[in-house]
């Protein structure tokens, strides 16, 4: 594949801390949502299979996606994983929101020069969303939600390092709801911005719900 980015080794020590921090801040959260929940956490297994090789990969990690508006129609999510690699390309692949990946790039500038411009910048790539969902209540249990993916960045390693990839993706998921619990099946497919071919997706994703 065609190197993008080169990643700092101790930015990705620092990435696997992120996921505490973005679960602190997004629990409180109190804007009212799909259902009578805000900000829902979810438990994520994926399986992608590569077209055309047909290899199968399996991902599991954490998805955080947060409702606006007084019904949820639209949400956005944050979703972070690891798992296998076919390719042998790297040991755990990682994925994360592009905007996650971006703002070490600010944080770094902060830490040279101390300018908080730069620290307002970080806090603005890492709240940035990776997928964008339109959430159609069915009944007061069930939602389907198509969903689009434009900015997400996967991990892979070679024998020089690590790089990064930025991924698009989209669609479509089944919201089963039950008070402050949920289950999500969901297919789609994914696809790197600079390389041919393409992945097809489905998995599964278990959540919990913040109330009012």
């Amino acid at each position: 594949m065609k190197k993008i980015f080169t990643v700092p080794t101790c930015f990705l020590q620092a990435i696997g801390l992120s996921f505490l921090p973005l679960f602190l801040v997004l629990l409180p959260l109190k804007v009212q949502g799909q259902g009578d929940y805000t900000v829902r956490f979810h438990a994520l297994y994926e399986q992608t299979r590569n077209k055309p090789s047909n290899l199968v990969q399996h991902v599991g990690g954490l998805n955080v996606e947060v409702f606006l508006g007084d019904e949820g129609l639209v949400s956005l999510g944050y979703p972070m994983y690891v798992g296998n690699d076919p390719f042998r390309q790297l040991a755990p692949p990682w994925h994360l929101p592009l905007g996650m990946f971006l703002s070490y790039y600010p944080f770094a500038s902060y830490t040279m020069t101390g300018d908080n411009f730069w620290l307002y910048a970080m806090v603005f790539c890492f709240i940035l969303p990776e997928t964008l969902s339109l959430n159609i209540k069915l009944n007061n249990n069930f939602y389907i939600s198509p969903y689009v993916a434009p900015a997400g960045v996967d991990f892979l390693r070679d024998d020089y390092g690590w790089d990064v990839y930025p991924t698009y993706g989209a669609g479509i998921r089944l919201h089963v709801v039950k008070d402050r619990l949920n289950l999500s099946p969901f297919v789609g497919g994914t696809g790197y911005y600079t390389e041919k071919g393409f992945q097809l997706k489905f998995g599964l994703m278990i959540g919990l719900g913040t109330e009012d």
